[in-house]
């Protein structure tokens, strides 16, 4: 197989894991409301979980680490100087703000959908609350993604930079 074929199927590969995803995700969030609990989409967490571990575990397992040259869209270099770092920082921070934005989004959406349905959002006093729930929860997740982030891409330059 040359690398066009390989390309053409792992970016076929790639789309359709999206749609599986994507697929998952709404049945997990479906469930998530319908069911006001975690086990009842618990199936569907630990598959949106496991998916990347195993690619991760698996991709790791190779002798070549490639750097990807952008992450959430914004162009990223692996060396070791100042500006690099400056633009992977931009990188991980714009990336954690997008994940963690879209998490809370359908956090807050939730809380005040059961809210609603419970027929507490009548004072304005429960309204922030919730608010102030879905900011907590935007921050918290924006820490652990950028933590995450962090990591993985600084190991992922160091080894780069080994090798060359």
């Amino acid at each position: 197989m040359n690398e066009t074929q390989k390309e053409i199927i792992t970016s076929a590969m790639a789309k359709a894991l999206a749609i599986v995803y994507i697929v998952i995700f709404i049945i997990g969030l479906t469930k998530l409301i319908t069911y006001r609990s975690v086990t009842g989409c618990l199936f569907e967490l630990l598959f949106i979980i496991a998916v990347p571990l195993l690619v991760f575990l698996f991709a790791r397992s190779r002798d070549k680490i490639s750097f990807p040259a952008a992450i959430a869209g914004l162009a990223v270099r692996p060396d070791n100087t100042r500006k690099a770092l400056t633009g992977r920082l931009r990188a991980y921070i714009f990336d954690s703000v997008s994940f963690a934005a879209v998490i809370a989004l359908f956090i807050g959406i939730s809380d005040i959908w059961q809210a609603y349905r419970g027929g507490s959002l009548t004072r304005l006093g429960n309204w922030l609350d919730s608010i102030g729930s879905v900011l907590v929860q935007f921050l918290i997740y924006f820490a652990a993604f950028f933590i995450f982030d962090y990591f993985l891409y600084e190991c992922k330059a160091k080894k780069n930079r080994e090798q060359k």
